[in-house]
């Protein structure tokens, strides 16, 4: 054949090459486009499918892009699985406190325990120990008269002012009522703050309360006990000291100072004259010890305590230990 034939047969081959192999932009755009859309498509008409199968309501939206296709999609109707059994929770996981107890106070058999055993913070059910020291220092007949360093920052009363008094058996009542610091405060400073707490201590040990120590009368300081330690000294106060347990069952009264100022006192124990067989307690709080309640009751003849430590709920703890079958 001729070369020049064969030279033209060539460059038409490589022309035609060329064309074929060429990537036109516009083109390619083109096709990706129409790929995606009916890749959207074909997700919108799934997600119908199943929002139809699966009795879906109200506004739904599938994702803005398509999400990967299982190779096998599954069709059971979820909502007719039976639901797997909840685990009862346990009485300790539904009582909010860090340290909670409940004992028999006649036998001290514990019937239930959570957190520590050790010392921890007890607020103002302090004022329990306050109260027995005060019974044991002073006569009944004594007057209590107030001064700057006992009202400021610790009265309930803005009415009381210095050098207001009362009478002994009133400022126990504002104190253990209305757990009122300016009281405590008024008692150890008549008797010599530093002795005052040197006593409540020494009660404490003759108690045997062992990881039990006073640092003010208040509860307003880093005051520690134990719940065993608690148990101890509620004993003491229904053997020896009832009195005090019966001020804390008033839900309210009113008391005047020496000096004619009523003041209207409002307990600060939700249980008091509300709970059946409520013998008596003590509330405390501060934030580092968090919520706190002592409580004796009564029932079936039996007497119990129970108390909570570090509690966000300390009533509603309370409640849960007494009818959580230690004591109901």
């Amino acid at each position: 054949m001729d070369v020049r034939v064969l030279s033209f047969l060539f460059a038409f081959l490589m022309l035609a090459l060329t064309r074929y192999n060429r990537v036109d932009p516009a083109r390619l755009a083109q096709k990706s486009e129409s790929l995606r859309a009916n890749a959207v498509a074909a997700r919108d008409a799934e997600f119908e499918t199943a929002k139809t199968e699966f009795g879906l309501a109200g506004d739904v939206h599938a994702a803005s892009s398509p999400a990967p296709i299982p190779t096998e999609t599954p069709r059971a109707a979820f909502s007719t699985l039976p639901a797997a059994p909840a685990r009862p929770r346990t009485l300790s996981e539904v009582i909010s406190a860090r340290h909670a107890a409940v004992f028999d106070l006649q036998t001290g058999e514990a019937l239930y325990s959570k957190g520590s055993d050790g010392p921890v913070m007890i607020a103002s059910i302090s004022k329990l120990m306050t109260a027995i020291v005060a019974y044991e220092l002073f006569p009944p007949t004594s007057t209590i008269e107030f001064r700057v360093e006992d009202l400021a920052g610790f009265s309930h009363h803005s009415e009381l002012g210095t050098g207001d008094r009362m009478g002994f058996k009133e400022a126990m009542a504002l104190m253990m009522i209305q757990s009122d610091n300016s009281v405590a405060r008024a008692l150890a400073r008549t008797y010599g703050y530093d002795a005052f707490l040197s006593k409540m201590n020494e009660k404490a040990r003759a108690l045997n309360m062992k990881g039990t120590h006073f640092e003010d009368p208040t509860g307003y300081a880093a005051n520690r006990a134990s719940t065993r330690d608690l148990l101890r000294m509620a004993q003491y106060i229904l053997s020896e000291r009832p009195e005090i347990f019966a001020i804390t069952r008033i839900p309210s009264r009113t008391i005047s100072t020496l000096e004619g100022k009523r003041l209207v006192l409002k307990n600060t124990n939700e249980f008091a004259g509300a709970l059946a067989g409520f013998v008596g307690g003590k509330t405390g709080f501060t934030d580092e010890a968090g919520g706190c309640l002592l409580t004796v009751v009564v029932d079936d003849g039996r007497t119990y305590m129970a108390v909570v430590l570090g509690s966000s709920d300390r009533f509603g703890d309370t409640k849960r230990l007494i009818e959580g079958g230690t004591i109901l």
